[in-house]
């Protein structure tokens, strides 16, 4: 569907060349989705998280991860101690902002995850809409993950 708007406001302005040029630098971001992936936990502030079906897990499969499971899309900090999943990318929505959820995604007991536990953190904002800015962020998390 994001492709199919981007082309037709391009269509509807009379921009048609530089519509398919942004679908193109879309999915040139975007790449393909690997065929295996590892176990991860996109987490937002205060524990909520994405359903393993939606289209943030989607996306974020092309980065090689599978969004793994939580009941009623929340996980606790008791949760992650007692189950951590290999990666947990942490969606920061404005990096250095102070909030309670915010405040959730810095709290003590994380520091506590197992060592091997990876955790990139994302831009929360390209999360927020997954538009056309998200496939950039993703390429960006295939690269930390890669490192």
């Amino acid at each position: 569907d994001i492709r199919a708007n981007i082309r037709r406001v391009a269509t509807a302005l009379g921009r048609t060349p530089q519509g398919e040029a942004a679908v193109a630098a879309m999915d040139a971001a975007l790449g393909p989705a690997p065929a295996t992936t590892r176990p991860a936990l996109l987490v937002a502030g205060g524990g909520v998280t994405s359903a393993p079906g939606g289209l943030s897990a989607t996306y974020l499969r092309h980065a090689g991860l599978a969004q793994q499971p939580v009941a009623r899309g929340n996980v606790s900090l008791e949760g992650l101690l007692a189950r951590p999943p290999a990666v947990l990318v942490v969606s920061r929505y404005h990096s250095g902002e102070t909030s309670a959820n915010q405040r959730w995604l810095d709290h003590p007991a994380l520091a506590r995850l197992p060592a091997g536990v990876r955790r990139p953190d994302t831009d929360g904002r390209a999360w927020t809409c997954l538009g056309p800015a998200l496939p950039a962020e993703i390429a960006r998390l295939r690269r930390a993950l890669s490192r």
